[in-house]
C-alpha cells in the first residue's frame, strides 16, 4: 500500500521542482504512461470525487471495501486503489471459513481410512465407489482437504486400485494381453505401462507383471505396420510409442532378432542345398569340359578360373580368358616380355587390374618387371602439393586430375611415391563413400562441376545431358543438390589453390585457376620433355637443346624445377664414343 503512495509523492514533489516528465521517469525508474496513471489516481477530478465518496462512507461506519462498494457502486478494486494511493487503511472482510465441525472432519478421515483398507484388500476403484456410495470427484475432494494425515495420495490410490484390477483380470482370464486392457478398461496407457513393470511373487519368485501380459504381435516380432493395423493406431510412430510406453520394447526387439535369425537359418539352409546341387552339377560339367580341352593348358586354366565363384571373374567371358592364357603361354614359351597393358589390348579385357587378377588366380607371375620398368613422371613441387590435397578433400583421384589438369595416373603415382596411400584403390574409388550421401549413380565432383559451369554459361539442359552423357534422373539430382555439392567443390578448390582463396566463389574452374593450370602444365610438359630426351640418350645440355629446341637457360630452369640431374658432357665420354 505504502509503495504506491510513496511513488505518487515522489512524482508530485519532482513536478513541483520543475522537472519534466522525462526527467521524472529517469529519476524514479518508471515509464511515462505509468507516471501519468499514478498521478491521475490522486489528482484527477474523477479520482478526487471517488475519494470524497469513500471518506464519507468511512465516516458513516462502513470500514471495508465491500461495504463502501455497496453504498457507492464503485468496484472493490478501484476503492482499494484509491485508498492505497491516499494512505487510507480499510478493514478486510472476515471470510467465513469453510469450517467443518470436528464431527464432520472425523467422518471424512474415517472415510479415507476405509477407502485405503478397501484398496489394500484388492478392490478396484469402481468397487470402492460402489461401497462408499461416493463419486470419484468427492473422493478426490476428500484427499485434497483431509488427506494430510493419510498414508497415500489420491494419485497413489488410483495406481493401487488399477493394479488390483490388472492382477484380478490376470488371475481370472487366460491369455489376457496388454492390448485388451487398453481397449476394455479405463486404465490409461501410461498408467498401464507403470503397473506392468511392478513385480508379483509366485512360489517365492518375483516376476514382473508384464511377463504374463505380452501382446502376441510383440512375441511374434511383428513389424510396426502390422502392429499399427492390429491396435488400430494411425501411424507407425504411434505404434512404436504403444510398444515403448507399455514396457514391451525390449521384448519386441528380442523377438524380432529371433525371427530374423530363424529366417536367416532357413535361408542359409536353402542356399546351402542349392549350392550343393550346383557344385555337383559343376563338377560333372567341369569333368566333361576338361575332356573336351584335349590337354590344352590355356583352355584348361581358363576353364578352372572361370568356374570359380567370384563376381569379378564372371564379368570376363570365357573366350577372352582362353585368349589371355594362350597369349601368356606363347610369350613365356618364346621368352617375350609382356606387360599387363599389352595383354589387356590383345585379349580385349576392360582393365589391367582384371588381367593381373586373373593371372594371380591361375597362380601365374607377370612376364615383365612392371614396377621397376614403370616410368616415374617428374612434376614440380607445387604440383605435388596440390596432389596431396586429395587427402584433405572428398575428391577422388579422377576429380583431382580434372581440377589440377594432370593425368590420373600421375596423381596416383605421386601418392604411392609419397607413401600417402598403402592401397591406391582406396583413393581411386574414394568418391564411392559419398554416393549414398548424394544418391546419384556414377557420381563425381568432376561431372558436377562441368554441369554447373555449363548451366551458368546458358547452355540448354538437353544439350548438357547429351554432351556429358548423363541420364535425366541423375541430372535432376545434380540440380536439386547444387547448393550442397557446390559448397563442397568450392572448399576443395580453395584447398588446392590456397593463393586464390578470396577469389574462388564458383564450383568450377575459373579464369584465374586456368591461368595457374596453364603455367604449371607448361612446367610439366617441359620437365617431361627433358626427362624423355635424357632417357633417349642425350648426354649433355647441348644435345638436349638440339632435341627439344629450347635455350640452355630454359632447360636448366625447368630441370631445377623438376629436380632433374642434367648430364655433363666430358672428354672421357667423347673418347668412349670415338675410340679411334
Amino acid at each position: 500500500m505504502g509503495r504506491l503512495a510513496d511513488n505518487i509523492d515522489k512524482i508530485l514533489e519532482l513536478e513541483s521542482q520543475g522537472k519534466t516528465i522525462d526527467e521524472i521517469s529517469e529519476s524514479i525508474g518508471l515509464g511515462i504512461k505509468t507516471i501519468s496513471a499514478y498521478k491521475a489516481i490522486r489528482t484527477s477530478k474523477k479520482a478526487l470525487k471517488k475519494l470524497e465518496l469513500i471518506r464519507t462512507e468511512i465516516l458513516r461506519g462502513n470500514k471495508t471495501a465491500e461495504e463502501i462498494s455497496k453504498q457507492t457502486k464503485i468496484s472493490h478494486s478501484y476503492i482499494n486503489i484509491i485508498a492505497n494511493a491516499n494512505r487510507i487503511i480499510l478493514k478486510r472482510k472476515k471470510h467465513a471459513k469453510n469450517a467443518i465441525n470436528k464431527k464432520n472432519k472425523k467422518t471424512k478421515t474415517d472415510l479415507l481410512k476405509k477407502i485405503e483398507q478397501l484398496a489394500d484388500s484388492g478392490k478396484t476403484f469402481d468397487e470402492i465407489l460402489a461401497e462408499t456410495n461416493k463419486s470419484s470427484l468427492e473422493i478426490n475432494y476428500c484427499y485434497t482437504w483431509y488427506g494430510q494425515k493419510s498414508q497415500i495420495t489420491y494419485k497413489q490410490l488410483r495406481y493401487q486400485t488399477d493394479k488390483n484390477e490388472v492382477i484380478r483380470t490376470l488371475n481370472n482370464e487366460k491369455n489376457i494381453r496388454i492390448s485388451s486392457f487398453v481397449h476394455n478398461s479405463g486404465i490409461s496407457l501410461k498408467q498401464l505401462g507403470k503397473i506392468v513393470e511392478d513385480e508379483i511373487e509366485i512360489d517365492g519368485e518375483k516376476i514382473k507383471i508384464k511377463e504374463f501380459l505380452y501382446d502376441d504381435f510383440v512375441l511374434e516380432g511383428k513389424t510396426l505396420i502390422e502392429i499399427q493395423k492390429h491396435i488400430g493406431y494411425g501411424s507407425r510412430e504411434r505404434a512404436r510409442q504403444y510398444v515403448n510406453t507399455t514396457g514391451q520394447y525390449d521384448k519386441w526387439v528380442e523377438s524380432k532378432e529371433k525371427k530374423k535369425k530363424i529366417k536367416k537359418d532357413l535361408n542359409n539352409k536353402k542356399e546351402q542345398n542349392e549350392l550343393n546341387t550346383k557344385k555337383a552339377l559343376i563338377e560333372i560339367l567341369t569333368e566333361k569340359a576338361m575332356k573336351d580341352c584335349n590337354n590344352k593348358w590355356a583352355k584348361e586354366t581358363a576353364l578352372r578360373v572361370y568356374l570359380k565363384k567370384n563376381k569379378i571373374i564372371n564379368q570376363v567371358p570365357l573366350e577372352k580368358l582362353i585368349k589371355l592364357y594362350e597369349a601368356y603361354e606363347f610369350a613365356k614359351k618364346h621368352n617375350i616380355s609382356s606387360s599387363l597393358k599389352l595383354l589387356r589390348k590383345y585379349c580385349d579385357i576392360n582393365s589391367e587390374s582384371q588381367v593381373s587378377h586373373h593371372l594371380s588366380l591361375a597362380g601365374l607371375k607377370l612376364l615383365s618387371n612392371y614396377k621397376q620398368n614403370k616410368e616415374i613422371t617428374r612434376i614440380s613441387s607445387k604440383q605435388k602439393e596440390r596432389i596431396l590435397t586429395i587427402l584433405e578433400t572428398v575428391f577422388s583421384s579422377k576429380d583431382i586430375s580434372y581440377f589440377i589438369n594432370l593425368p590420373q595416373y600421375v596423381i596416383e603415382q605421386q601418392l604411392v611415391l609419397e607413401k600417402k596411400s598403402k592401397n591406391i584403390n582406396i583413393i581411386r574409388k574414394k568418391n564411392r563413400k559419398i554416393r549414398n550421401k548424394h544418391r546419384i549413380q556414377y557420381f563425381s565432383y568432376k561431372k558436377a562441376s562441368e554441369i554447373y559451369k555449363a548451366i551458368d554459361n546458358k547452355i540448354k539442359h538437353e544439350d548438357i545431358k547429351e554432351i556429358l552423357e548423363i541420364d535425366n534422373t541423375s541430372y535432376k539430382k545434380y540440380l536439386k543438390q547444387r547448393a550442397n555439392i557446390s559448397q563442397i567443390i568450392i572448399q576443395g578448390l580453395k584447398n588446392i589453390y590456397p593463393e586464390l582463396t578470396n577469389k574462388i566463389n564458383k564450383p568450377y574452374l575459373t579464369y584465374e585457376i586456368k591461368e595457374i593450370q596453364k603455367s604449371e602444365t607448361r612446367k610439366y610438359v617441359m620437365i617431361k620433355k627433358i626427362n624423355d630426351v635424357i632417357d633417349q640418350g642425350a648426354d649433355s645440355v647441348s644435345k638436349i637443346k638440339q632435341m627439344i629446341g629450347h635455350t640452355n637457360e630454359t632447360i636448366k630452369k625447368y630441370a631445377e624445377l623438376g629436380n632433374i640431374d642434367l648430364p655433363q658432357y666430358t672428354r672421357k665420354k667423347q673418347k668412349q664414343k670415338n675410340p679411334n
